[in-house]
Order: structure tokens, then C-alpha cells, then sequence
């Protein structure tokens, strides 16, 4: 870093010795990292806060090498939705390439694309920048407090009703959001959209059914019930007669993943993995019992 200029290192831990000789990693594998100056660096932590403090998604293009005189290492392009560009200038003929790299990239990923210019070429690392997950949590019950701090922890936004006006904010993370509002007025109080978690967790059946049926009338993506399974199972048999199957596939309850869970802050753990893994695709299963693990016998 002498030089002051950003670039792009290889550090390579697949040799047998690497553990023992090498960085001390301990993980096999080759990656490639930008390092950065305190200028650009500051400059990328604007535009990260910038992105995240709206309500959009997001796609961010880095230069990470080139040899174009027209652009420079750690040149940045922040994309919207529609391809707009609102960071940085627009280059011809770079910038509808970026548009096209930008298009292709599916949700949640990331890529290196390369391109040809006249002359040179630039080598981009294209990534989307997606709104934070948001957890809606109706009730006041013990499991909530613990449920939106570990929320919070990761970086969602969190909103909090079913007080009816007894709930205060001093039990709950400082960026959470307190909505006093009926179930049937959620809609209307807040924007809840298919990257919306819900939990009903106020361990009463007529107010778990009245927030379930509000909720199913609003687009959120995941519908979680803090509750029993006999208790589910009236609220299925009282909410779902006579509809078809995938009215109700979003809706999880009991809520959370099978970790023998006790007491409020297990309980939240469940829920909050639960979550992630249904927001990210994941498995919920042991990486142990990964098939590529499994395959080598171990």
C-alpha cells in the first residue's frame, strides 16, 4: 500500500503446508481481495449508508482492475432496480455493459465480470445490495424482547406492535419501531412486502387469529406463530377451511427450527435461524451432513 493506489491481491492457502507455513487460515482455498485507501474506502462507506437508508434494492459495480485510461481502479457505479445509474459518471461504451452485467446478476449474489474496451479492458466485481430484512413482531410476550434484539444484532429493521399503547421502548433495541395500531390496521401503518417476516407471538388465540388474518391479506413473505401444536392446529382448522394449499405454505407455526429450545432467548434463536433460512434458502441441516462431506465419508 506504499504506493497509495487500490489493488487487487491473491492470496492462495491450498498448498498441504499452508496451515503450518503459510497465513495459519486454516481453510483450504484461493481468493482474491481489494485492498483499498482510506479515500476510496470512505467513499464506498457513503454510498453503502446511502443505499441502505432507502427502501430499494440495489446494484454496485467496482472497478477492481483495468487497464483503460478512461477508468480507474476503484471507480463505482450504484445501479437501482430499473438501471438507472445515480453514483459516478457514465462512461460509453462501459456503462450499458454494466446495465447488462447488472441485469444478469441473480438475487443475493455476486460476480466478476470482465470487459473489453477500446483500448484495454476493465475487470469488474458486480454485487446487489439488497434492503435489510425486516421482522414485524406482534405481542408483548417474554420471547420478544430477545427475539428483536437478536434482530437487531443482524442488522434488520425491526418493528414491534401489540402493546395497544402499554408497550415502551425501553426493553427493545433503540432503532426499533413501536406501531400501536388493531391487526386488521397493520396495512395501513406499515409496508409489509414479500421480504417481510412476521411473528405473532402474543400467546392469545383470539389475538394470534386476528393478526394471522391480517397478515394473510398483506404480501409477507414469511408468517411465523409462536404457539403449540394443538393451538396451531385449531388456527389452521378456523383460518384455512376450504382454501387451497398454497394460501397458507407461508405460514410456519409452531415457529422456529427443531433445537430443543428453552426459555425466551432460545426460543428466539429458533425463530430468528428459522428466518434466516427461509429468507436465504438454507437447509437448516448440519454442514456435516452436506452431501459433499457425506460423499468423501466423513
Amino acid at each position: 500500500m506504499r504506493s497509495g493506489s487500490p489493488m487487487l491481491r491473491t492470496f492462495d492457502l491450498t498448498h498441504d503446508d499452508e496451515s503450518e507455513w503459510g497465513w495459519g487460515v486454516g481453510c483450504r482455498g484461493k481468493l482474491e481481495v481489494f485492498i483499498e485507501t482510506r479515500t476510496t474506502g470512505r467513499a464506498l462507506a457513503n454510498i453503502l449508508s446511502m443505499a441502505r437508508n432507502t427502501s430499494r434494492n440495489w446494484v454496485l459495480a467496482t472497478a477492481i482492475e483495468s487497464s483503460s485510461p478512461d477508468v480507474a481502479v476503484a471507480s463505482r457505479w450504484l445501479l437501482t432496480g430499473s438501471g438507472a445509474i445515480v453514483v459516478d459518471t457514465d462512461i460509453e461504451p462501459l456503462t450499458p455493459l454494466i446495465r447488462s452485467a447488472a441485469s444478469r446478476l441473480s438475487s443475493a449474489a455476486s460476480e466478476i465480470v470482465d470487459l473489453s474496451m477500446r483500448p484495454g479492458h476493465v475487470r469488474l466485481h458486480v454485487e446487489r445490495i439488497d434492503t435489510p430484512e425486516q421482522l414485524l413482531i406482534c405481542g408483548t410476550g417474554g420471547d420478544v424482547a430477545p427475539m428483536a434484539a437478536l434482530a437487531d444484532f443482524l442488522g434488520w429493521n425491526v418493528l414491534l406492535t401489540g402493546g395497544h399503547g402499554s408497550m415502551t421502548a425501553d426493553n427493545f433495541p433503540a432503532s426499533s419501531r413501536l406501531i400501536v395500531c388493531e391487526p386488521d390496521d397493520l396495512a395501513h401503518q406499515v409496508l409489509i412486502d414479500s421480504r417481510t417476516s412476521a411473528v405473532i407471538a402474543t400467546h392469545n388465540f383470539a389475538l394470534d387469529r386476528a393478526y394471522l388474518r391480517s397478515l394473510l391479506q398483506t404480501d409477507a413473505g414469511y408468517i411465523g406463530i409462536v404457539t403449540s401444536r394443538s393451538r396451531m392446529i385449531d388456527l389452521i382448522q378456523c383460518e384455512f377451511d376450504g382454501t387451497g394449499r398454497q394460501t397458507h405454505d407461508r405460514v410456519f407455526g409452531p415457529v422456529g427450527l427443531n433445537l430443543q429450545a428453552e426459555g425466551p432467548e432460545e426460543i428466539a434463536l429458533a425463530v430468528i435461524a428459522e428466518i434466516l433460512c427461509w429468507s436465504r434458502g438454507g437447509s437448516g441441516t448440519s454442514l456435516r451432513d452436506e452431501e459433499t462431506l457425506a460423499n468423501k465419508g466423513w
